[in-house]
């Protein structure tokens, strides 16, 4: 009999073994934490002709894009943090320009007052509603890949 209770002693050390183990593997990941913050400083309308939301809508389009994944957080603070830690804004201009709408995206370091990267992306001016989303999705990508 205590060759019996040895066997089921064992059998149910490895069943907890293996409870574990799957445990380990099969949880779910963390959150990313993120490993870097930008601030967003907002788009500025520079053409009296496009919509009163088009601002508000991009910045909208860029908080979301940048949440998706986590990695990189993005503020509304009206100010950069405090502290020595670099400092990032994302920001720029919408105009329109004949049949295109030109937006201007800017990424600076608040501390030194430096522009890392700028672009000028060109759309038709018929396809404002989704300029938005793509600028989201490109300073997204920029941001998070580099230039």
């Amino acid at each position: 009999m205590p060759a019996r209770h040895l066997a089921l002693a064992a059998l149910g050390a490895v069943l907890l073994l293996g409870a574990a183990a799957a445990w380990l593997f099969l949880r779910p990941a963390p959150a990313a934490a993120h490993s870097m913050m930008v601030r967003l400083t907002g788009f500025s309308s520079l053409s009296p002709d496009l919509p009163a939301g088009t601002p508000g809508a991009m910045r909208d389009e860029i908080i979301a894009a940048f949440n998706d994944d986590g990695v990189v957080g993005v503020s509304t603070a009206a100010a950069p943090p405090s502290g020595d830690a670099p400092a990032y804004a994302l920001g720029g201009t919408i105009r329109r320009d004949g049949d295109k709408i030109k937006v201007n995206v800017l990424l600076t370091n608040e501390r030194s007052g430096a522009t890392l990267w700028s672009n000028i992306y060109s759309y038709d001016a018929d396809q404002l509603s989704r300029v938005p989303r793509h600028i989201a999705v490109d300073a997204g990508n920029m941001v998070r890949c580099g230039p």
